[in-house]
This record gives C-alpha cells, sequence and structure tokens, in this order.
C-alpha cells in the first residue's frame, strides 16, 4: 500500500471518528442544556410551592385578603412551569410526575377556590361550621401541597440524575475521544517511522558506503509497495549496475595497466633495436668509407695500369717500326 493511501486512509478515519464523536457530544451537550434548563424550571416550581406554602400559611394566621389573592395567583404561575417541563423532552417516568403535579395544582386551585367561596358566603353559616370546613379545605391543601413537595423532589432528583449521566456519558466521550486521538497520533508517527524515516537513515546509510565504493551489498530493508519500496528497488539496481560498472572499469583497467606494460616492454625493445640500428649504422658507415676508399685506391690503380698498358702499347709499336 502507498504512504498516500495509508496517510489518507488515517486523515479519513481521524476525521470521521471526529466528526462522530463531535457530534455525539454535541448531541449530548443539547441533551445537557435541556437537563439543566428542566433543572431551572423544577426550582422554579419548587420555589412556587415554597411561596404557595408561606402563602398558605399567612393566610391561616391572618385571613387576609391580600393573601388568598396571592394565593390564587400562585396555581398559575406553577401551571405555567408545568406546561414549559410538559414541552421538554420528558423520561416516562419524569412525564408521570410532572402529569402528578398538574393534578395536584388543579386541585390547589379548585381549593382556594373553594376556600374563597367559603369566605365570601359567611353570611348564613356560622363561625363554626365556617371554621370547620375552612380547616378541612386548608388541611386537603396542605396534603396536596406536600404531594406537590415530594414530586417536585422525586422530579429535581430524577433530572439530577439525568444531568448526572449526561456528564457521565460526556466525559466517557470525551475519554473515548481523547484515547483514540492518541492511538491514532502514536500510530501515524509510528507508520510515518517505519515506512518514511528509518529506510531513509538506511537509505542515507548506504548511500555513504556506496560514496566510499563500497559495493558488496544491497540494502536489507523489508518488502514493501509503497514508495519507499520502489526507491529501495531502484537504488539496488542503481547499486548492481554501478557494481557491473565499476567491475567493468577495474577490468579495462588491468587491461590497460598490462597494455601499457606490453607497450612500455615494447617501447625497451624497440629502444634497444634503434640503438642496434645505430650501431650498425655506424658500422655500415664506416664500411662504406672503406669501401669508398678502397673504391677511390682500385679505380687509381686501374687507372694506372691502363695508362701503363696504353704506355706499353706504344713502345711495343715503337719496337716494331725501327729496323
Amino acid at each position: 500500500m502507498l504512504i498516500k493511501t495509508k496517510i489518507i486512509i488515517l486523515f479519513t478515519f481521524s476525521l470521521a471518528l471526529t466528526a462522530i464523536v463531535g457530534f455525539i457530544l454535541i448531541q449530548t451537550n443539547l441533551a445537557l442544556r435541556k437537563e439543566i434548563e428542566k433543572q431551572d424550571l423544577v426550582t422554579d416550581l419548587r420555589s412556587k410551592l415554597f411561596d404557595l406554602a408561606v402563602l398558605r400559611d399567612e393566610y391561616l394566621l391572618y385571613h387576609a385578603e391580600r393573601s388568598i389573592i396571592q394565593l390564587q395567583l400562585e396555581p398559575d404561575a406553577i401551571e405555567k412551569i408545568l406546561l414549559s417541563l410538559s414541552n421538554l423532552s420528558l423520561t416516562s417516568e419524569e412525564r408521570a410526575l410532572v402529569s402528578r403535579l398538574e393534578d395536584n395544582n388543579n386541585f390547589t386551585r379548585e381549593t382556594l377556590s373553594k376556600i374563597v367561596a367559603s369566605s365570601k358566603n359567611q353570611a348564613g353559616n356560622t363561625l363554626s361550621i365556617i371554621f370547620e370546613v375552612e380547616q378541612r379545605l386548608v388541611n386537603q391543601l396542605l396534603i396536596n401541597s406536600q404531594e406537590s413537595f415530594t414530586g417536585a423532589i422525586q422530579l429535581a432528583t430524577t433530572s439530577r440524575n439525568i444531568v448526572q449521566e449526561s456528564q457521565n456519558r460526556a466525559t466517557i466521550f470525551i475519554s473515548i475521544f481523547f484515547t483514540t486521538s492518541i492511538i491514532v497520533i502514536l500510530t501515524t508517527v509510528l507508520l510515518i517511522w517505519l515506512s518514511i524515516i528509518k529506510p531513509l537513515i538506511k537509505l542515507k546509510e548506504f548511500a555513504l558506503r556506496v560514496a566510499d565504493l563500497d559495493f558488496s551489498s544491497t540494502i536489507d530493508i523489508a518488502a514493501s509497495k509503497d514508495e519507499i519500496g520502489e526507491l529501495v528497488g531502484v537504488f539496488n539496481q542503481m547499486i548492481l549496475k554501478l557494481k557491473e560498472s565499476h567491475m567493468s572499469l577495474d577490468s579495462s583497467n588491468q587491461q590497460l595497466r598490462a597494455s601499457n606494460e606490453q607497450l612500455r616492454a615494447n617501447t625497451e625493445q624497440l629502444r634497444a633495436v634503434n640503438q642496434q640500428l645505430v650501431a650498425g649504422e655506424k658500422i655500415l658507415k664506416d664500411k662504406i668509407d672503406e669501401l669508398e676508399a678502397f673504391n677511390k685506391l682500385t679505380v687509381g690503380r686501374e687507372l694506372k695500369m691502363v695508362e701503363l698498358k696504353k704506355e706499353i702499347e706504344m713502345l711495343r709499336k715503337r719496337a716494331t717500326q725501327s729496323p
């Protein structure tokens, strides 16, 4: 596999992993925000229930008209909070708690209406009957408030547990993301070291040996089909060709050295022959000089013999002519 392909696969895997974990973290963050919003609403709900209990106690003590008016307003505020909770993503347990709180809030509204109606109809009833009815309604309101508080606490506990689970889940995903990222980074570094850096170091060492004309071996790197493997194959082929060329050059140098020796020997022989020729030429010259001298001597003698013959012939002729 090519190094480029390996890097692309690692990059794609890292990108996909980052996208998946990022998507999960975003979804977890959104869910966590909704749970925090739910917790805020539950906190507001508990605060309103507490205000309702305070106003109830204040009404029981003072029977002030202001208290009963505020008591009638609290269920509406609680209903808005419960409606906001219903619009959120709730579990079956939370939805059951919200439904029960809505029922309790409706009951509280009806009870408060009855208390107001009872306080307004005092003319036709005795004080004891009015007090008894009012006390019964207040007790019902108290029981209902306690149930509402209990439901709000359960809802807050459930929401807090869900928030804790979301936080734990986010922590787990973040840990997985960082662990996987570290593994991917280490794998990438190891891949780069084994596929690129380590072979390049061996190539450098081998190139220095080749620079010192050491062609005794080839590069011993695990066979791979990536660019480094192809480079190593080409480098080994180059080393073999250089080795052959070097051996051929050594053979040619040896032949040239032998030819030079032979030429030197032939030159020495030619020099000796030349010296012999020079000596022979000198001897020949001396012989020629001797022959020329001998020739001159011989020619002079011949000429003298011819003159003597002529003189003898003349003398013979004279001798025959005289009586």
